[in-house]
């Protein structure tokens, strides 16, 4: 892993995934979150790729347990919580997601970073949604309780493209024109 101390860049990249991260206790509109933003970011400016996903996936866990603990009060356990079917995909999604930035490395540029985005916006839409639908006694489990499950998601599927636009948008606009300001931040 990168010495993290010696390097400037390193360090502006943690605060900004820790700051994005933070950001989720901030009160916003369901899924209008930083999620898959940090992990796009994280995985494509982050020099090695173990200290992309350990310090991405930190900086969720981090989050999560605040959000747990101080907004969301409704599973009793921070256990309980972490071994839940949509908890597991959320962070398998997040993983998939911190992969997408590492194909971005070498092409990041406006489009890529908003397909990108969108990319990672339908995978959390399709991906989140099944364990709804399974863990969800309101859904019949056939076809048409899995599609009112899909549809009733639609608002925070397009509240989470709003978001992951957005706060790609802050991240990877930030970190740009940091870098034009002090051109440390430039040397990988």
């Amino acid at each position: 892993m990168t010495n993290i101390t010696s390097k400037p860049r390193t360090l502006a990249i943690i605060s900004m995934v820790f700051m994005a991260a933070f950001a989720r206790l901030i009160p916003h509109p369901w899924n209008f979150t930083p999620i898959a933003a940090m992990a796009l970011f994280g995985g494509v400016y982050f020099k090695d790729k173990t200290m992309a996903l350990v310090i991405t996936i930190l900086s969720l866990i981090v989050s999560d347990v605040l959000t747990v603990m101080f907004i969301n009060n409704h599973f009793t356990t921070l256990s309980n919580y972490f071994v839940s079917y949509g908890v597991l995909s959320i962070y398998g999604c997040f993983i998939l997601t911190i992969g997408i930035g590492f194909l971005l490395r070498k092409k990041t540029n406006l489009l890529t970073v908003v397909g990108a985005s969108l990319v990672s916006s339908t995978l959390f839409y399709l991906v989140t949604n099944y364990p709804c639908w399974v863990g969800n006694p309101i859904y019949p489990k056939n076809i048409e309780g899995l599609t009112a499950c899909y549809v009733a998601g639609l608002e925070f599927y397009r509240n989470g493209i709003l978001g992951d636009l957005f706060y790609s948008g802050v991240l990877f606009g930030g970190f740009y024109l940091a870098r034009l300001k002090f051109p440390v931040l430039a040397k990988v």
